[in-house]
């Protein structure tokens, strides 16, 4: 599943023209990527990417409560996958 701030309209298409299987969310006005700290504060308001959030991954249980947040404020530093996997396994 992706959240981006993007409309609707423009996550199908972008769906479409990539063959994304998976769930893509739109927050216009990003509500959700601000309540979750993940808003990219280094584009100010008003200019094209202000809205945009910080890549990040969330870790839920079953009942759907963040078990664990991997977000990095620059977009080019990921988290190490066997980090993920041991709280994964951690969570099973």
């Amino acid at each position: 599943m992706s959240l981006t701030y993007d409309s609707e309209k423009i996550l199908a298409r972008f769906a479409r023209k990539h063959r994304i299987a998976y769930t893509l969310l739109s927050d216009t006005g990003s509500k959700v990527i601000r309540k979750l700290g993940l808003l990219d504060e280094s584009y100010a308001p008003g200019t094209r990417f202000y809205g945009v959030p910080q890549a990040g991954i969330f870790l839920l249980d079953e009942d759907g409560r963040i078990k664990a947040k991997y977000a990095e404020e620059d977009y080019r530093q990921r988290p190490l996958l066997d980090d993920i996997l041991d709280d994964i396994r951690n969570l099973l």
